[in-house]
């Protein structure tokens, strides 16, 4: 008898666990955050009680400069993490923001209105809050960082410069030797 009780009480937790799963999906795709806010927003409700974010007074305009400092003044994405984190941003907590988080806040769709990821199925959704960027900030911030991940990354092995980088090894080691 206490081991079928145990397997109705183990059902009723994994029905409970979909329902809640369920629930989540359904909110998520109608452009609510069912999720602990990110760096510059706070968890809310709106008038109907379903979960949305607002903008954090103290965290959310350095969120907003830190966008600005990139996108329209130039600034390197180091340039503008110390510049933010000097002028008082911190990550949850109260704790110093690291500079890999920033980096990930930098790419973070949420801060233009977007929820996109696993309960939207690979779907971008617009959220039903103020985004925290102008999504044309956003866009053109993403411009930036992919151009600089391309010309950062890539090696032309093909420099009239050097003709045969590569070709001759190392005896001793095995390494190639420009």
């Amino acid at each position: 008898m206490a081991g079928i009780l145990r397997q109705f009480a183990e059902f009723e937790n994994e029905r409970r666990g979909q329902r809640s799963r369920n629930e989540m999906i359904t909110l998520v795709n109608k452009g609510y955050w069912v999720h602990m806010g990110p760096v510059g927003y706070v968890n809310a409700r709106d008038g109907d009680g379903r979960p949305i974010l607002c903008e954090d007074p103290a965290r959310g305009p350095l969120i907003r400069r830190a966008f600005e400092l990139i996108a329209d003044r130039g600034y390197t994405q180091k340039a503008a993490w110390e510049k933010v984190t000097s002028e008082g941003l911190v990550g949850p907590n109260n704790k110093p923001l690291l500079y890999q988080a920033f980096n990930a806040l930098l790419t973070n769709q949420i801060y233009a209105g977007r929820i996109s990821g696993v309960l939207t199925g690979g779907q971008t959704i617009q959220a039903r809050f103020p985004p925290l960027v102008e999504p044309n900030l956003f866009d053109r911030l993403q411009a930036i960082i992919a151009d600089g991940a391309r010309r950062s990354s890539r090696h032309d092995r093909a420099n009239a410069d050097f003709p045969r980088r590569g070709w001759a090894k190392c005896g001793g080691c095995g390494h190639p030797l420009t």
